[in-house]
């Protein structure tokens, strides 16, 4: 354990047969549960996409940043350039896929080098509606 993390956490006394409590000395905030959350939206469709035509290697890659940013809307990209695309503030937010969202995934697609269709879009409800997009519904039980 690095001296960061024993830092970051509270130790309590041990218990016998070499047991110890730890627990973090700050609490996660809204911030972090939301990439938490979009960190488990974007593993599971990253998992789940699968194309038959190709056998060898992975099918989605997971796009991080470009030039020292976060993107807002683009997680991944598959072999053919083409773009996958998150929109989603929190399961309790009316997230929609708009002409505003569109402009930014256009925005992030170049910036990353991406072809400029079809963009993979995954969100809540599909209120812009264009050729182009292939519209991934997000469904909250």
């Amino acid at each position: 354990m690095t001296k960061k993390e024993q830092k970051a956490m509270k130790t309590r006394d041990p218990i016998p047969g070499g047991f110890t409590f730890l627990s973090l000395g700050k609490k996660v905030d809204a911030a972090a549960r939301l990439q938490m959350e979009r960190d488990e939206i974007v593993d599971t469709f990253i998992a789940s996409h699968f194309d038959a035509t190709r056998r060898r290697g992975d099918q989605l890659i997971r796009v991080e940043s470009a030039r020292g940013r976060q993107y807002r809307y683009l997680v991944a990209k598959n072999a053919d350039g083409e773009g996958f695309f998150l929109v989603w503030d929190g399961a309790n937010k009316n997230t929609a896929f708009t002409e505003a969202a569109y402009g930014e995934c256009a925005k992030e697609a170049k910036t990353a080098g991406l072809k400029s269709f079809p963009y993979h879009v995954y969100a809540r409800i599909y209120r812009y509606q264009t050729e182009g997009v292939r519209f991934y519904q997000i469904l909250i039980e």
